[in-house]
C-alpha cells in the first residue's frame, strides 16, 4: 500500500472503521457540531433558549465515544 493510501486508511482502521465508514461517522459529528454551535449563538443572545441542549448533547456524544472507543480497544 502505498504513503498516499496509507494516509487515508490508518486512522480509520484503528478506530474499527473504513474510510467511508469513517468518513460518514466523523462528517455526522460535524454537522451536529455545526447544529450545536448554532445553538449555542442563539443562546448566547436568547439566554432562556438551548439552555442546556449543546451542553447535554456534548455530554451524551462524549459517552458514546468512550463507549466507541473501549470497544475497539477489546
Amino acid at each position: 500500500m502505498s504513503r498516499f493510501q496509507t494516509l487515508f486508511t490508518e486512522h480509520p482502521q484503528k478506530v474499527g472503521e473504513t474510510y467511508f465508514q469513517h468518513l460518514g461517522v466523523a462528517g455526522s459529528f460535524g454537522l451536529l457540531f455545526l447544529k450545536l454551535a448554532g445553538m449555542s449563538f442563539v443562546h448566547a443572545l436568547f439566554p432562556w433558549c438551548y439552555e442546556r441542549a449543546a451542553s447535554d448533547r456534548i455530554e451524551l456524544l462524549h459517552d458514546e465515544l468512550c463507549i466507541k472507543r473501549a470497544r475497539t480497544i477489546e
